[in-house]
């Protein structure tokens, strides 16, 4: 069992044991300094107590063995490093899906392996649900529609989704809380959500020499005013601009990591109609060719579009033209195709298509 020091894989790590499972708790440190956390490698839940700790003494309350493990390294190759080229190129990286799908789910288990811990499943406090047709793993959404996680989860392989167990994938958020209450982790219960990478750890991670100041401009190339440095910054950004005064409110619609200017405009030119999306995951299909309708999700909050799916490169990328034009299709961001509850694959975006 995954064990983060929250209450999602405490609860579940819980529920494995009420099932009759045997568990034992496995915790990865992401940090030199030996701190573990999500896959911001946030140290601590509480501002006190390390997530590592915390997990070890949640294991001794269940009864079960716990196993912290030195990943830093892997998190640096396979998380850190592709997000510092992500934001130099002036995209916006998603390190939580690079995390699970190289790191979590895969050096974490080999990681274990190789120190003589056998187990014939892994069990994270993901809110997703499992299937299989036709000999294939399926990845569906959560019960919890509002709590879903499977957008986190769509690059993982059918080998890696083939050994996995979810165990609240049809719970909600507050029934975990509830069932955390009864088995008095009510501290637990009542904590926050965990952080990314977003506001202040940028620096620590990018370095402050990545973090350029430049000009804020609008489409015209007329300076706005300054940015704090590119990586700040993503499309469809409202707050945080430092521009006032203005008739409309203005957006973030381009980032140029190596102009190192912040470009503004109205809504209406974060419109765009299409995408294009390389590296593609294919989870429920086999790669698939020509043209099929789906549901495309463009970042992990976004509600799935219609639009018609045309793969290229042997099944490696797809062009995704929309019903509607979606507003803010940010490269870097991972898109996620869906047949109703089903992921069918996921690939990154590259770049947005004309604007609508």
């Amino acid at each position: 069992m995954g064990m983060s020091g929250g209450v999602d894989s405490s609860v579940a790590a819980l529920l494995l044991l009420r099932q009759g499972y045997e568990v034992t708790g496995i915790t990865m440190m992401t940090r030199p300094d030996g701190a573990a956390g999500p896959c911001a490698g946030t140290p601590s839940r509480d501002g006190g107590e390390p997530a590592s700790s915390r997990a070890a003494r949640i294991c001794s309350d269940l009864g079960i063995p716990h196993v912290a493990i030195d990943l830093s390294t892997e998190f640096e190759k396979r998380v850190l490093a592709p997000l510092r080229e992500g934001y130099a190129a002036g995209m916006t990286p998603n390190p939580c899906v690079l995390c699970n799908r190289w790191v979590k789910f895969e050096a974490l288990l080999s990681a274990a392996e190789a120190m003589g811990r056998s187990f014939d499943a892994f069990s994270t406090g993901h809110y997703a649900r499992l299937g299989r047709v036709d000999g294939r793993i399926q990845l569906l959404k959560a019960g919890d529609r509002g709590k879903d996680q499977s957008y986190f989860l769509a690059m993982l392989t059918q080998q890696q989704l083939g050994m996995i167990m979810l165990p609240l994938g049809d719970l909600s958020k507050d029934e975990v809380r509830r069932i955390a209450v009864e088995n008095g982790w009510s501290a637990l219960a009542s904590d926050p959500e965990s952080q990314d990478f977003a506001g202040g750890g940028l620096p620590e991670v990018l370095g402050a020499g990545c973090l350029r100041p430049g000009p804020i401009i609008s489409s015209d190339g007329s300076i706005l005013g300054r940015h704090r440095g590119t990586a700040f910054y993503t499309i469809g950004q409202r707050k945080g601009l430092g521009i006032g005064g203005r008739h409309e409110p203005l957006y973030v619609m381009d980032v140029d990591a190596v102009k190192n200017t912040v470009t503004l405009g109205t809504r209406p030119d974060l419109l765009s109609s299409s995408l294009v999306a390389r590296h593609m995951n294919w989870i429920a299909i086999e790669a698939p060719s020509g043209t099929f309708r789906a549901e495309a999700k463009i970042r992990s909050r976004h509600v799935p579009a219609a639009a018609s799916v045309t793969v290229a490169d042997g099944g490696d990328s797809v062009e995704v033209a929309f019903d509607e034009p979606q507003s803010a299709i940010t490269p870097g961001q991972l898109l996620v195709l869906h047949d109703g509850d089903f992921l069918l694959g996921a690939g990154w975006i590259a770049k947005p298509g004309s604007p609508a």
